[in-house]
């Protein structure tokens, strides 16, 4: 198809196609003898989710990035979305601490018929410092790194000091304690490879689980399909 009927698909103008061919999202071949461009099924795909990333906030610059990791790996949108959806996530927690704050505010001066700019200051004080935890926090254990060989790796027998020892019969421990009973719902906190979270629901618990390293998350799909999980920064 032309450009004119990919623009009247899509609904979206022919001057935005030609804007994300120019910033090499897309490559539409062209005919030989007129030199129009030529649409394929696999440019509808590809401007489709170009829209779609556009819609949610995701920067060119990262859009092509993907692109090209999805022509390589079947999981690429998944994982960058999800990574897309915490970072919106984090913002939306920011804004409502700020919200917080700001009422708080409000609060004290109405009740006290003036502005005091120390309480004022030291709300806001309070609110820098969640922050700051926030931004400076570090995965000193590289999760992401060991995602791949980590179930291996706790499961490992070895001599002396060992800081996974006995692990599956802690997670099973776990299970026992907890005595979960069938439909009940279940958050896995930092699930990791979702180990513990598939016990839960082989025992017949709705299961949803975060964790901040998405290539964990990455192992703990691939053993609880179907389970909802969010990766948080």
């Amino acid at each position: 198809m032309q450009i004119k009927e990919m623009a009247e698909r899509l609904q979206i103008t022919a001057r935005a196609i030609r804007f994300y061919e120019e910033k090499g999202l897309i490559s539409p071949k062209k005919a030989e003898h007129s030199g129009y461009r030529l649409f394929s099924e696999e440019d509808v795909w590809r401007l489709q989710t170009i829209i779609t990333l556009r819609e949610v906030g995701m920067p060119i610059e990262d859009i092509r990035e993907l692109l090209n990791r999805i022509d390589k790996e079947k999981e690429s949108l998944l994982h960058y979305l999800e990574i897309q959806r915490s970072c919106m996530y984090d913002q939306w927690i920011e804004l409502s601490r700020v919200i917080q704050t700001t009422e708080q505010m409000i609060g004290r001066i109405k009740q006290q018929k003036g502005i005091d700019p120390a309480a004022l200051f030291e709300l806001a004080e309070g609110n820098k410092r969640l922050r700051q935890m926030r931004n400076n926090w570090v995965d000193r254990w590289n999760f992401n790194q060991i995602a791949d060989y980590y179930d291996i790796s706790v499961n490992e027998n070895k001599q002396g000091f060992y800081p996974y020892e006995d692990y599956e019969l802690v997670l099973q421990e776990v299970v026992h304690a907890t005595a979960p009973c069938p439909d009940e719902v279940g958050l896995d906190a930092g699930t990791g490879t979702g180990n513990l979270a598939k016990l839960f629901r082989e025992k017949g618990v709705q299961m949803s689980a975060f964790d901040q390293a998405p290539q964990m998350l990455k192992q703990c799909q691939k053993k609880n399909p179907g389970m909802e999980m969010k990766c948080t920064p």
